[in-house]
C-alpha cells in the first residue's frame, strides 16, 4: 500500500458519515400523508397500523379538555431526533368529537394529529408527553395537551417498541 492510499479512504469514510447523517436528519423536515412514525431520526414501521390510528384519534378526543394546555408550543423537531415522534397526516381532515367540561359536544377537524414521547422531557425546551391536534387553516400545534404515561406506553406497546420508564 502507498503512501497516499490512507487518504482517499478517510475521505471516502467521512463523506460516507455525512451522507448517513444528512439522510437520518431528513427525515426531521419531511412531512408525509398517513401515519409516519419516527424514533431517534428514522422511520419505524409500526406493527400495528390500524389499531395506532384509532388510539390516536380516542386520545386526541378524550385527552382534550382534561389535559389541554395551550396552543403552540411543542417542539416536535427535537423529540424526533431525542425520542419517538407518531405523525397521522390526513388527506382529508377526520372529523373528531371533543366533550366539554359541561358535557355538550364539539365536533372539530383534525387535519394532523401529532403525539411526541420524548428519552427525557424538557420543559425548558419544550419537549413532552403531548397529543397535538392541527386543524385546517390554523397555525401548526393548534391545541397541545399533555399525555399520560400509560398513554405513551400503550402507543409504543402497538408500534412494537419498549416501554416508557416513569
Amino acid at each position: 500500500m502507498s503512501r497516499s492510499t490512507p487518504v482517499p479512504i478517510i475521505i471516502t469514510t467521512l463523506c460516507f458519515a455525512a451522507a448517513l447523517f444528512g439522510l437520518s436528519y431528513a427525515c426531521v423536515f419531511t412531512e408525509l400523508d398517513g401515519l409516519s412514525v419516527i424514533s431517534h431520526g428514522m422511520y419505524v414501521a409500526p406493527q400495528n397500523e390500524t389499531a395506532l390510528i384509532e388510539k390516536l384519534e380516542q386520545y386526541a378526543e378524550d385527552d382534550f379538555f382534561q389535559y389541554f394546555v395551550g396552543i403552540g408550543g411543542a417542539n416536535v423537531a427535537d423529540c424526533k431526533r431525542e425520542g419517538i415522534v407518531i405523525t397521522m397526516r390526513y388527506t382529508t381532515p377526520q372529523q373528531l368529537i371533543w366533550t366539554e367540561r359541561d358535557g355538550s359536544e364539539r365536533p372539530i377537524f383534525a387535519e394532523r394529529i401529532t403525539v411526541t414521547i420524548p428519552d427525557q422531557p424538557d420543559s425548558s425546551r419544550k419537549i413532552s408527553y403531548y397529543i397535538i391536534v392541527d386543524q385546517p387553516g390554523r397555525q401548526s400545534g393548534w391545541a397541545t395537551c399533555r399525555m399520560p404515561h400509560e398513554q405513551a406506553n400503550e402507543l409504543l406497546e402497538l408500534i412494537g417498541l419498549s416501554p416508557v420508564e416513569t
